[in-house]
């Protein structure tokens, strides 16, 4: 019928999106600051976000007054990294 199955089938998917995810970051700013809030990372604390997309957590995770040590981003989608 046309309809696509896999586990291949969402990283497809999002690497078609990639190129123009960020233009929806604006709406999630209040979410990225709740989660970067939540996380309540300091100067010791290493994180890593999966699913990272283009990295919009961890950039407002470097924009914070007090950053984790280490912060590393993993996405299946080579095209959002």
């Amino acid at each position: 019928m046309g309809v696509e199955a896999g586990p291949d089938v969402p990283v497809r998917i999002w690497s078609r999106a990639a190129r123009l995810y960020d233009l929806q970051l604006p709406l999630e700013r209040r979410a990225l600051d709740a989660a970067v809030e939540l996380a309540g990372a300091g100067p010791d604390d290493r994180l890593i976000d999966v699913a990272t997309g283009t990295g919009g957590l961890l950039r407002r995770l470097a924009a914070a007054p007090t950053r984790p040590d280490r912060a590393i981003g993993v996405d299946a989608s080579e095209s959002m990294l």
